[in-house]
């Protein structure tokens, strides 16, 4: 079966990709795994991207031993994004560096790949929560956004002085991003920033987060309104814990 769908990856339109990886999905035998592993060195890119996406979900030193070796080889872009990604998913601490150095490379595609899939091997790694503290200052939004979504992840109370300054950001995804990895991270040094934010925001989609955020961290229904959130933590701000 897995060598009737590979056969039809290489003629089907890349629209039908999804229902592809969808069929691929649970076959997960032996022989469905070594059919995988052998497409991952096929000349086809788009084959061997499949290849690797339908990987993603078998942690195996196997598969992890094929994902590191056609990492170093692949020449395509979106094939080795999809390597990444999948490499992502193995818990294989050999993944860490290769991961790290795309995610400090120059070819876009490859290079957010390798920092989502960085984001799923967590910041437990010192390497990888330093990677990511540096990147929640990075000029690049995009690049700002995933490392917010991997710090809201770790549950990180050290990295909210790094995470705060985002809330003032000019972008409106970027702000998002920030308010929820505050609200995340569930500390009270998460609180001041995001009640100092509603003076100034204007985005309801923000102030929404922002009501959300605090709710979850203190219990309070004061929605985005700023004077009931001042009064609220002037009085009960000191020694209070999330």
């Amino acid at each position: 079966a897995v060598e009737a769908l590979l056969e039809l990856g290489v003629a089907a339109p890349s629209s039908l990709d999804a229902r592809l990886l969808q069929a691929l999905g649970p076959l997960r035998d032996t022989g469905a795994i070594e059919a995988l592993l052998a497409g991952l060195k096929s000349k086809e890119p788009r084959l061997r991207g499949l290849c690797a996406q339908a990987l993603a979900g078998v942690a195996s030193r196997q598969v992890a031993d094929a994902l590191l070796s056609r990492a170093g080889k692949e020449k395509d872009d979106p094939t080795l994004a999809a390597v990444l990604e999948a490499l992502g998913d193995q818990k294989d601490p050999r993944a860490r560096d290769v991961l790290l150095a795309h995610a400090r490379g120059k070819a876009d595609e490859p290079r957010r790949a390798a920092i989502r899939a960085l984001a799923r091997v967590g910041l437990s790694d010192e390497q990888v929560r330093a990677f990511f503290a540096g990147l929640l200052a990075s000029k690049d939004w995009e690049d700002r956004v995933v490392a917010l979504d991997a710090v809201a992840g770790s549950r990180d109370a050290s990295l909210v002085a790094k995470v705060a300054p985002s809330v003032e950001h000019e972008r409106l995804a970027v702000r998002l991003a920030a308010v929820e990895a505050l609200g995340a991270l569930r500390h009270t040094a998460c609180i001041p920033p995001l009640i100092a934010r509603l003076e100034r925001e204007e985005e309801p989609r923000v102030r929404d987060a922002i009501a959300h955020a605090l709710y979850g961290m203190t219990g309070m229904n004061l929605y985005d309104d700023l004077g009931a959130w001042q009064r609220w933590w002037a009085a009960n701000g000191k020694g209070f814990v999330v």
